[in-house]
């Protein structure tokens, strides 16, 4: 990633360098970022549903994290999709108790083991943020409208 465009995302949103630098990922510079972009919330990503793979020679996790009004960095724990096998929870389920925050982080994290020697990451890295027209605990609440109108409907033979 070009060293310019990494800095301007430390400057621009501080809060990155705390996730950053944290030991899980400690490894990350602006080399080992393939990309940093910033969105919007929407509905598409509260419906995603997190990933993690591992094997001899690839590793593949992502996670999540918020920024609460207060300006302070919460880790969200989601329960994951692991390779395939366990399906986890969406991002907008593992959101309850978080309504409030005003941007989400997500990071994506590949390992790439070509020797044992040898480890090469790849980090991804987007921030969300959330827009005047969709908020956290508006979308929690249509998620839990829509749950109970289909289990309506089913009782409703």
């Amino acid at each position: 990633m070009n060293r310019f465009r990494y800095e301007a995302f430390l400057k621009d949103f501080p809060f990155l360098r705390e996730i950053l630098g944290l030991p899980e990922i400690n490894k990350l510079d602006y080399a080992s970022v393939t990309s940093m972009k910033v969105k919007r919330i929407d509905e598409h990503l509260l419906n995603r549903r997190l990933n993690e793979c591992e094997s001899s020679a690839l590793s593949f996790w992502q996670r999540l994290w918020v920024i609460m009004p207060d300006g302070s960095v919460k880790k969200v724990p989601v329960r994951a999709n692991i390779a395939n096998s366990v399906q986890g929870e969406s991002i907008i389920e593992a959101m309850v108790g978080f309504e409030e925050v005003t941007h989400l982080i997500f990071l994506e994290l590949e390992d790439y083991v070509w020797d044992p020697e040898t480890v090469q990451y790849a980090f991804q890295v987007v921030v969300y943020r959330a827009s005047r027209e969709t908020s956290i605990a508006g979308e929690i609440e249509k998620a839990r409208r829509i749950a109970l109108a289909q289990i309506r409907q089913e009782a409703d033979f």
